[in-house]
């Protein structure tokens, strides 16, 4: 997608068949309506756009508090309609909006070709994308649940929709959407342009090692962590952290131990030495006879030495006087 670009949303949308044909509440309808809206104006000039749910949670839905649950069925929901097709190549998800060319007029001189692959059994006629129907071949990421009219307005999901299938444990690491967000909530750190599989492997460690970290919030909560560091965000040396530093298994134990916090001065005024309230006392009183009510500093203080010198001392100076007079 590129910024600012305009898409068109065409009347005859509000009454076709395949929106008639969507089921469950009104509520769940309704959602399912205008996300299929906002996937239109994302998708890029053939139609397509990325399909994981936590990077349409992120980029296309960032405040409507779609939950993950909630982004699965209603994809499966437009793919079983036949809106979208959602569809996985090489472990990633993408969605290919059906019919595109025949509602987007984009001139040839501005048209840029599609970085995502095609959906399987993809066909075009003259041009025009073909209708594909579920059953030509494109399957959806995960398979469309079953949607009753029971469906409450809230779209509280069964238990069995609340954890859609994972045939990897619930350890597949969403890369390309932790590398979105870091870019998004760290711009001024180094952009990433190449993940090998080296980095890839490290970050898939940091995700594995804690069911805390398999999820994108914590990872937003990382890197908003990240960015209150001036050390790792270069504000106190020319070193910069990128994310391949910051998922090194030793840096990250160090960033969650807090390792790289900012520690504040502490200003000496708030500890105030003996001979510092001595010094300041001397400054504030300087006629002062000893004579006044007594400080906890006072002992140390020469003047109050000299006004008040202790009783055994003067006991025996008196003592000494008195024998020199006898004498």
């Amino acid at each position: 997608m590129r910024d600012g670009q305009f898409r068109l949303l065409w009347t005859g949308l509000s009454r076709s068949e395949k929106i008639k044909n969507t089921q469950g509440s009104p509520r769940f309808r309704r959602d399912c309506h205008f996300v299929f809206t906002w996937l239109v104006i994302w998708a890029d000039d053939d139609g397509r756009l990325r399909g994981e749910p936590e990077w349409l949670m992120v980029n296309i839905f960032p405040y409507e508090k779609f939950t993950r649950s909630e982004i699965i069925i209603l994809l499966s929901e437009l793919h079983r309609v036949n809106l979208i097709v959602w569809y996985e190549t090489k472990s990633e998800r993408f969605i290919q909006i059906v019919k595109n060319d025949e509602k987007q007029k984009i001139r040839k001189d501005r048209y840029k070709s599609s970085i995502y692959p095609p959906p399987p059994n993809l066909r075009t006629n003259g041009g025009q994308t073909a209708d594909i129907s579920p059953s030509s071949g494109c399957q959806s990421a995960y398979p469309s649940p079953t949607l009753s009219l029971s469906l409450s307005p809230t779209l509280s999901l069964s238990p069995t929709e609340r954890t859609p299938p994972q045939n990897d444990g619930g350890t597949s690491c969403p890369h390309q959407t932790i590398i979105d967000l870091y870019h998004k909530i760290l711009p001024q750190l180094p952009k990433i342009k190449v993940w090998n599989d080296e980095q890839k492997a490290q970050l898939k460690a940091r995700w594995c090692e804690s069911k805390e970290r398999q999820s994108i919030e914590f990872w937003e909560r990382f890197f908003g962590y990240i960015k209150t560091c001036p050390f790792l965000m270069g504000e106190k040396t020319d070193f910069r952290a990128d994310l391949e530093w910051l998922i090194r298994k030793k840096n990250f134990a160090k960033i969650i131990n807090g390792r790289y916090e900012e520690v504040k001065k502490i200003q000496r005024t708030q500890f105030k030495t003996t001979q510092d309230k001595v010094r300041e006392c001397m400054a504030s009183r300087p006629h002062c006879t000893g004579e006044s009510i007594k400080e906890e500093y006072c002992d140390w203080c020469p003047i109050w030495k000299k006004a008040n010198p202790p009783a055994g001392r003067s006991a025996s100076r008196s003592g000494r006087q008195e024998m020199g007079e006898r004498r």
